[in-house]
């Protein structure tokens, strides 16, 4: 996780609800790597530390079950 660390991270909240955890982790792991992400959830909220945000057209590819 050290690449994570040495450069901007971008931290970002999605609703647990709303989105699929296969598919936010298979997403991360497509768009940066294994190590290269964060995510944790706290009160039904995803937390979500990468080294850039996320596009509401990446969000949107998370939601549904």
């Amino acid at each position: 996780m050290e690449a994570l660390e040495k450069q901007p991270a971008s931290l970002q909240e999605l609703p647990a609800r709303n989105t699929n955890p296969l598919k936010l982790i298979a997403l991360l792991r497509e768009q940066f790597g294994l190590g290269q992400y964060r995510i944790s959830m706290i009160r039904g909220v995803y937390n979500i530390r990468t080294p850039r945000r996320l596009s509401l057209d990446e969000i949107a590819q998370c939601k549904g079950f």
